[in-house]
């Protein structure tokens, strides 16, 4: 598995991966320090990757780590993944991979969140 802080350096030709073929189950989570007003989630595929994308996906916002509202749910895509839903606040945000691939892993090469 990759470095988790890959997925938000900046640069597009490093990424965070989950390390083996896509899982209903595995998920990946970033604290923002503090609550936050948001509205999108984007993920980014770079390099050769560009199946690496989510199969389907939760999103769940959270203000305590604990308890996770559902938010979006859908599928990825190449190169982007766009995540829309009602602008909220939250401290958390959580992407669960709800779908299988027996072929590609899940990779981040960047993760924007958008107010």
């Amino acid at each position: 598995m990759d470095s988790v802080a890959k997925a938000y350096d900046g640069d597009i030709t490093t990424r965070w991966a989950n390390g083996h073929p896509q899982a209903s189950g595995d998920w990946f989570k970033v604290d923002l320090g503090s609550s936050q007003m948001i509205s999108q989630v984007l993920l980014y595929l770079g390099g050769t990757d560009v199946t690496d994308f989510p199969v389907s996906y939760s999103l769940g916002l959270s203000a305590d780590d604990t308890t996770y509202t559902t938010v979006a749910t859908g599928s990825g895509s190449e190169p982007t993944t766009p995540i829309c839903f009602t602008r909220q606040s939250a401290r958390y945000v959580k992407i669960t991979q709800t779908g299988t691939s027996p072929m590609n892993w899940w990779a981040i090469y960047e993760i924007a969140i958008v107010p």
